[in-house]
């Protein structure tokens, strides 16, 4: 389990990475923050939680390929996927989040996922 600082999420500090020492077999995670946080996004690579809200997908392009988190402390998930980290970006209002993360891992090292999963070597699609 992690959690980041109380209001770290911000428009002072826009993206949160939390890193996996083994594959994870699913995730879950909570937002709490001040009434009226923005949701947040999170998704499992910068780019990825770096596109617009909105706008056509296009193979090349920034697309929104995040999960949108509300504010409320509701746990969202389990999310059945095997990710080496997760990110999270703020959602546009400037004003505090605070992540709660949970993640099954299994004994599978994340090192060669990480290397292997990069959108920085012109594979398209690949956020």
């Amino acid at each position: 389990m992690s959690s980041s600082v109380a209001g770290e999420l911000s428009s002072g500090t826009p993206l949160i990475h939390f890193s996996f020492p083994f594959v994870s077999r699913w995730v879950m995670v909570s937002q709490h923050g001040s009434p009226g946080t923005a949701p947040i996004k999170m998704g499992f690579t910068q780019n990825g939680v770096s596109g617009p809200t909105t706008g056509d997908y296009t193979l090349t392009g920034s697309n929104a390929n995040y999960l949108t988190v509300f504010e409320g402390g509701n746990w969202f998930g389990p999310y059945e996927v095997k990710c080496s980290g997760v990110y999270f970006r703020d959602g546009g209002y400037g004003a505090g989040a605070t992540i709660h993360l949970v993640a099954g891992l299994t004994t599978v090292p994340s090192d060669p996922l990480r290397q292997l999963l990069t959108g920085s070597n012109e594979f398209e699609g690949i956020g």
